[in-house]
């Protein structure tokens, strides 16, 4: 996302992973390292909340990334050469 120079959906989306991440390993931790988040239930809220915004904005990214004009043919190529 950062290489496409759209940078402030870039960093939404990076800070709304980083949340979802943080509070999943955050509510489940046993206190060892490495981090361990196993759990029968999964994450809890406000964790997977933060994962559908990332989702989401991740979808956005994608759908306004394409318009008609970046679509579209360039002009020069259709016209004939000049002699």
């Amino acid at each position: 996302m950062l290489a496409s120079g759209r940078f402030l959906i870039a960093t939404v989306y990076s800070a709304l992973a980083a949340l979802l991440l943080f509070f999943t390993y955050w509510q489940m931790w046993t206190g060892t390292f490495p981090m361990d988040s196993h759990s029968l239930i999964g994450p809890t809220t406000p964790g997977p909340l933060y994962g559908l915004l990332a989702w989401a904005t991740l979808i956005v990214f994608v759908f306004t990334g394409y318009d008609d004009r970046s679509c579209r043919k360039p002009s020069h190529i259709l016209r004939p050469a000049d002699s």
